[in-house]
């Protein structure tokens, strides 16, 4: 019975101390910055890029991205590590040779539910296979 009553004993509480929930606020991420756009994945849809005026800005929950013609920007929200971008907008001139860039980019950013931070590179994942890799600039 006396050993029946110390593991019971125990077993509480351990149960109740997992029971506690810390005070303590999730650590917040910070996207701010400038960033190099390495790469663009949506669906079947992949490029690559060394272009160093091709950038992505996150300041004061505002987007803005270059990537070769027209500017892109809008305002993002940041929860943990998920991320939610848009409405976007954008210049509307057309350049023939960047247009398939400018649309899977613009694309990639609308479908973004999550980041990762991998060292000074940043994934911006999101549903159906979209993927924008970018670089801090330093």
């Amino acid at each position: 019975m006396f050993n029946y009553l110390k593991i019971s004993t125990l077993l509480l509480a351990i149960i109740g101390c997992k029971a506690i929930k810390s005070d303590k606020p999730e650590p917040t991420i910070s996207l701010e910055g400038r960033y190099y756009i390495t790469q663009i994945k949506a669906g079947d849809y992949l490029d690559s890029f060394d272009n160093k005026e091709y950038t992505c800005t996150f300041k004061d929950s505002s987007i803005l991205a270059f990537i070769g013609c027209n500017r892109i920007g809008g305002s993002y929200k940041l929860k943990g590590s998920e991320i939610e971008i848009g409405p976007l907008f954008s210049i509307k001139m057309y350049c023939k040779e960047m247009a398939t860039q400018e649309i899977k980019l613009i694309n990639t950013l609308e479908k973004a539910e999550q980041f990762i931070e991998k060292g000074p590179m940043i994934l911006i994942k999101g549903s159906k296979n979209h993927i924008l890799t970018l670089k801090k600039i330093l």
